[in-house]
C-alpha cells in the first residue's frame, strides 16, 4: 500500500500530473497508484471529452487546457476538431502559447486566408508533410531523410509557414484554421525571453524572473480579452503553465485561479505518449536498467488499461479509492481529459 504517512507531491499522486515531473513513477509506485483509482466512480460520473470541454468554456470565463508540447500536436489537432460546437457554446477567443511576434501574421491569416500577401495558401496543407519528413529524420538521422527534408524546405521556403520566421506555427496550423472558419479571434499570449544584457550577474536569477513574467503576461492578456464579461477564452498551453506547482513560481493558471473576477477551468489535457517519437526521445533519459520509465501519469495508464479514452471528468478525491493516497497536496488541475 503507498505511504499515505507523508505528504504526495504532485508527481506522485495518482491523477494528471505534468509529465515533466521532477521524476517519474517506478513501475512498482506506477502499480501501486493504478489499483488505487475508483474506476467504477470515473466510469459514472465522467462524460465523453468534447462534451465535458465544451461545458467547462459554457460555464467559464477562461477555459486553460494544458498539454504536453512536441510536433505533432496531437492535443491542438483534437482541440480544433470541436471548436465548432465550442463555438455555439460560447467560445469567443481561443489563446495559444505562440510568441507574440507572430500576431501580425496570425492576424493576417485570419483577414485574408494568407500569413503574408505573398503566400500560395494551397501549399499549407504541405504542412504536414514537413512534419512527416521531420519525424522520419528523428527516428533516422540518415543522409537520404535529411536530404529529402533540406529538399521540402527549399521548393517551399517561398511560403511563410515554411520559412524560419514560420516554423512554429506548423503544428499550430489546424487551429489556426479551425479558428479561421469558426471566426474565433486569435491571441499570441507568449513572449520570448530576451537575452541577458551584459550587466546580468545571476544568469539562472534571470531567467526565472523572465520565466515569472511570461506567466504573468499570459494571464494579464488572457484577462483583458474577457474584462468585459462578453467574451469567453480558451487557452492552450504547456500543462506547466496550468498545473498547480509546476514552476517554482507562480504559474498563469494559479493566477486565473486567485483571481475571484474571472471564473476559470483548469484542464490537463492527456494523450498515449508512447507512440511519439519525440516523447520517446525524452523517455530514454529516464531509465532503468535500460527499460524507459512511463511518461504517461498513473491515472492514464490506469484508465487506458481498464479500456476507458475519450472521457473528461473532474479532479475530486472521490476518483481515487478510500486506501488510495492521501490528497494532502491539492490536484494540480481542476478537470482531466484522456484522449
Amino acid at each position: 500500500m503507498i505511504d499515505s504517512s507523508r505528504p504526495q507531491t504532485n508527481s506522485e499522486m495518482a491523477i494528471g500530473y505534468n509529465i515533466y515531473a521532477d521524476k517519474l513513477l517506478m513501475p512498482e509506485q506506477r502499480m501501486e497508484h493504478e489499483a488505487a483509482i475508483d474506476l467504477a466512480y470515473i466510469k459514472e460520473h465522467s462524460q465523453e471529452w468534447p462534451t465535458y470541454l465544451e461545458d467547462k468554456i459554457e460555464n467559464n470565463d477562461v477555459t486553460l487546457v494544458g498539454e504536453a508540447h512536441t510536433p505533432l500536436a496531437i492535443e491542438k489537432r483534437a482541440v480544433a476538431a470541436v471548436l465548432g460546437v465550442a463555438r455555439e457554446r460560447g467560445l469567443t477567443d481561443v489563446g495559444l502559447e505562440i510568441d507574440e511576434s507572430h500576431q501580425p501574421y496570425i492576424d493576417s491569416f485570419m483577414r485574408t486566408g494568407k500569413f503574408v500577401d505573398t503566400d500560395d495558401p494551397g501549399e499549407y496543407d504541405q504542412a504536414d508533410k514537413m512534419l512527416e519528413l521531420q519525424l522520419a529524420f528523428t527516428a533516422d538521422q540518415s543522409v537520404q531523410n535529411y536530404n529529402a527534408m533540406q529538399e521540402f524546405e527549399a521548393a517551399h521556403k517561398h511560403n511563410f509557414l515554411f520559412s524560419s520566421g514560420g516554423a512554429m506555427l506548423q503544428g499550430q496550423f489546424d487551429m489556426l484554421r479551425s479558428c479561421r472558419e469558426q471566426g474565433l479571434a486569435v491571441h499570441c499570449l507568449d513572449r520570448k525571453i530576451p537575452p541577458p544584457s551584459d550587466d546580468v550577474e545571476d544568469i539562472e536569477e534571470y531567467r526565472a524572473r523572465e520565466e515569472a513574467r511570461r506567466d504573468e503576461e499570459m494571464y494579464a492578456k488572457g484577462k483583458n480579452i474577457v474584462k468585459n464579461g462578453d467574451r469567453k477564452l480558451l487557452v492552450v498551453v504547456g500543462a506547466a503553465h496550468v498545473a498547480t506547482g509546476a514552476r517554482e513560481h507562480t504559474n498563469a493558471g494559479d493566477l486565473f485561479a486567485a483571481d475571484q473576477t474571472v471564473r476559470s477551468a483548469r484542464l490537463f489535457m492527456e494523450r498515449d505518449t508512447e507512440h511519439d517519437p519525440h516523447m520517446t526521445g525524452f523517455a530514454k533519459q529516464h531509465s532503468i536498467d535500460g527499460e524507459n520509465l512511463a511518461l504517461n501519469s498513473a491515472l492514464y495508464s490506469g484508465l487506458k488499461g481498464a479500456g476507458i479514452n475519450n472521457v473528461g471528468f473532474d479532479l475530486t478525491p472521490d476518483i481515487l479509492t478510500p486506501d488510495g493516497p492521501n490528497l494532502a497536496a491539492p490536484p494540480p488541475f481542476d478537470g482531466y481529459i484522456a484522449l
